[in-house]
């Protein structure tokens, strides 16, 4: 995030304060509140694609195209108002970071774009995704639509519910690029068959839902490291992603393993199925060697008298 008050500007950046700045006013003006974080990333993306030669940092993540914060202007500010929901304001008073811009067409492309759709946000989510780098992302869209839903109005009939949906869980993993992220062909794997063992048998709604979720969130992870799936990403960031990927792809196997050993639990007989068992066996066997470790340690600190 660069400071506007202790350097000069130069075109790219005073465009991109500029977009900035009137994505939240005119969405301000039109509806007297500041815009989500989903909305303001979403119109930026659409204005990257609609404006020449403008410069704009953004990567495909967990909620589709988004700014990468820590390129974006000093003037805006990001306030969280839900677990992972977030406002977005522009704190300054100073326009004179905007000289030489007015009438440029980053003022029509955000006027036209806000207003067509400040009160369609899933209009304007669909219309993102539908230049997404890959189908799965699509589908899983509409897989993620489904997780809303089931607790609304469609909560009073949960098998009719579980009936229109299967065929979304089905085919939503058919599609996974798993040519293109071979780093993840065992736990894609894995959440395909229990998916497909499950939707034969008598399923549970939130135990689909939640293994399907620890598979995005992991392919997230991997995803945004893609070329196709990132843009002006600094080489500092990229790296800092590249030294997380590790722990962020073992703490999410081990979640979906999780589900796997609370599954089995209720249900031994899938254990008849190799992918299901070798995963089982495995996360057992290393939940195993952590709580031994955890003994082991605690003992240690007592016999010392750390503890």
């Amino acid at each position: 995030m660069y400071d506007m008050e202790q350097q000069d500007l130069s075109l790219d950046e005073k465009q991109l304060n500029y977009a900035s700045y009137f994505v939240v006013k005119e969405f301000e003006s039109l509806t007297d509140e500041k815009p989500t974080g989903v909305f303001f990333n979403k119109i930026m993306s659409l204005l990257n694609r609609r404006i020449d030669n403008f410069i704009l940092s953004h990567y495909w993540y967990r909620y589709g195209d988004q700014v990468c914060r820590q390129n974006m202007p000093y003037g805006l500010e990001w306030t969280s108002f839900e677990m992972d929901r977030t406002k977005v304001n522009w704190k300054l008073d100073r326009l004179d970071y905007f000289d030489g811009l007015k009438g440029h067409p980053i003022e029509e492309g955000v006027k036209f774009l806000v207003e067509k759709y400040h009160n369609s946000l899933e209009e304007l989510i669909d219309d993102v995704y539908s230049y997404a780098p890959y189908d799965f992302q699509r589908k899983f869209l509409e897989l993620r639509k489904t997780f809303y839903g089931v607790d609304n109005a469609y909560n009073w009939d949960i098998e009719n519910y579980k009936r229109l949906s299967e065929p979304l869980f089905r085919d939503t993993f058919e599609t996974f690029p798993v040519h293109e992220f071979k780093e993840l062909e065992g736990e894609y794997e894995l959440v395909k068959t229990f998916i497909d063992i499950k939707l034969k048998g008598d399923w549970k709604f939130k135990v689909l839902e939640q293994i399907s979720r620890d598979f995005w969130f992991l392919f997230c992870y991997h995803l945004r490291l893609k070329p196709s799936a990132r843009e002006n990403i600094p080489p500092d960031i990229l790296h800092h992603w590249r030294e997380k990927l590790p722990m962020d792809t073992d703490r999410h196997r081990k979640s979906i393993a999780d589900m796997i050993l609370k599954s089995v639990d209720e249900d031994r007989d899938l254990l008849e199925n190799d992918i299901i068992r070798d995963y089982y066996l495995w996360r057992k066997k290393d939940k195993e060697k952590t709580e031994k470790l955890i003994v082991e340690f605690v003992e240690d600190h007592v016999s010392a008298g750390t503890v």
